[in-house]
């Protein structure tokens, strides 16, 4: 029995110590997910597509679940057609009692930080991040005039380095 338990805690132990940070994201995997094979996810679920810049933006009448949270918004950004970065957005206008941004803030950071605190890299008020060698988490509070913004960014490290050495190749 006790060597069943010790057995046990050396593996938990050693799962423990190679967990990373997700990167499955509402179906899609950063890094490997096309954007056509996106589109198509997000269309087969029912939500609106319109393409930007460097990815699209999804709409849906009911919002996205993701963390126990709904959001309002969903960008995901694609370079050389593969998914390298997903933003969560979920916005309060200033009618909206204030705490519940800072308490659905709090929340998510609990969240995150029960998973990957061996993970965190900054710790501000409004502001955490969570880094492994292949993912990035940003959450943070931001603010304009009439809105407050909660954001929750999940970006491939590799393909961004990359494309902002790319980018900035040129001066």
């Amino acid at each position: 029995m006790k060597k069943i338990l010790t057995i046990t805690l050396l593996l938990i132990t050693v799962l423990s110590i190679n967990a990373q940070i997700t990167r499955d994201i509402l179906g899609l995997t950063l890094g490997k997910s096309s954007q056509q094979q996106v589109v198509k996810i997000m269309k087969d679920k029912g939500y609106y597509v319109e393409y930007i810049d460097d990815g699209i933006a999804v709409a849906t009448d009911n919002g996205f679940i993701f963390g126990g949270i709904t959001w309002q918004g969903l960008s995901i950004g694609f370079y050389k057609n593969i998914l390298y970065m997903i933003c969560l957005v979920k916005s309060n206008d200033t009618s909206s009692r204030l705490s519940d941004v800072y308490s659905t803030f709090e929340l998510l950071k609990a969240k995150l930080n029960n998973k990957y605190l061996s993970y965190k890299n900054i710790d501000d008020e409004y502001h955490v991040t969570y880094n492994d060698p292949m993912t990035h988490i940003s959450l943070s509070i931001n603010e304009s005039p009439n809105d407050m913004f909660l954001v929750l960014t999940y970006t491939d490290v590799n393909i961004f380095v990359t494309k902002l050495f790319e980018e900035n190749d040129e001066l």
